[in-house]
């Protein structure tokens, strides 16, 4: 729901991590050979951008490493 809610006030591009648990099926995807998978996520950390300046940050993507 957090992640969701930060996506949806955000006007700009949204950046963070997401982390959870990926599983696989025996479920072929249609025309490959490949299974599906999935992902469930249990945990969600929006970030900050790494660039000061306000129009930058509004076409960076670059996470910063600040606590």
């Amino acid at each position: 729901m957090l992640m969701y809610i930060h996506a949806y006030l955000s006007k700009n591009e949204v950046i963070g991590i997401l982390g959870g648990q990926i599983y696989e099926t025996n479920i072929l995807v249609k025309g490959t050979a490949e299974t599906v998978k999935y992902i469930v996520i249990s945990r969600v950390y929006p970030t900050e951008s790494c660039t000061a300046n306000e129009r930058e940050r509004k076409q960076n993507c670059e996470i910063s490493d600040m606590e």
